[in-house]
């Protein structure tokens, strides 16, 4: 019982260290703290903790499920010992949860843009590089800080280069206001380079 009991808690723990990039800026926004960029740097454990978590599951399944169980006889009766349903309850507990932490980064909904002002023309754009932004969880504490700022119009990060698009009025909010937003979210600002609308 313990060995199965064991290979749930390894699954378990491997995937929550590799999701540990994904729910921790979220954790982090929704109790107010700046601390996203610190769970992101943990972006680098996700597959190979995914992939332990995968491992020891299957363990538990093949144990639980196709392993042949030994025969115990005392006094003349013999007896198939078989996990409990404890052992299957725990593993299939496991297996949802596990589930959920692998998919949960691609089923994030971070709608990126902001309505407040855009049907206003003459609005400014900057391109802003922010380190270890690399997925839709590490965004929601970056989208909350910009969605609460006036001025701000739209938004739109780029995953794959660490960057998000702002436009915004600066008769309403200075790019250095923008950069400490993000900045305050937990992330840290590397570049900000001003973008020329094409007319």
């Amino acid at each position: 019982m313990k060995d199965k009991i064991s290979f749930v808690l390894v699954a378990i723990s491997s995937a929550l260290i590799g999701s540990i990039c994904c729910i921790g800026p979220i954790v982090s926004a929704l109790i107010g703290i700046g601390a996203g960029a610190s769970f992101a740097k943990f972006s680098s454990l996700r597959i190979p903790s995914m992939i332990i978590a995968i491992i020891a599951l299957a363990f538990g399944f093949y144990v639980v499920y196709f392993k042949k169980h030994r025969v115990l006889c005392e006094d003349g009766e013999c007896k198939v010992k078989t996990p409990g349903k404890l052992s299957k309850i725990s593993l299939w507990i496991a297996t949802i949860l596990i589930t959920f932490l692998l998919i949960f980064p691609n089923i994030i909904n971070t709608s990126s843009t902001n309505a407040k002002l855009s049907s206003e023309t003459g609005l400014s754009s900057v391109v802003i590089e922010v380190q270890d932004m690399d997925c839709e969880a590490c965004f929601i504490p970056i989208k909350n800080s910009l969605e609460e700022k006036d001025g701000i119009a739209w938004f739109s990060p780029d995953f794959s280069k660490q960057e998000i698009e702002v436009k915004f009025d600066q008769k309403k909010i200075k790019v250095s206001d923008i950069t400490y937003l993000i900045n305050e979210s937990g992330f840290k600002v590397k570049n900000v380079k001003q973008k020329r609308d094409k007319k």
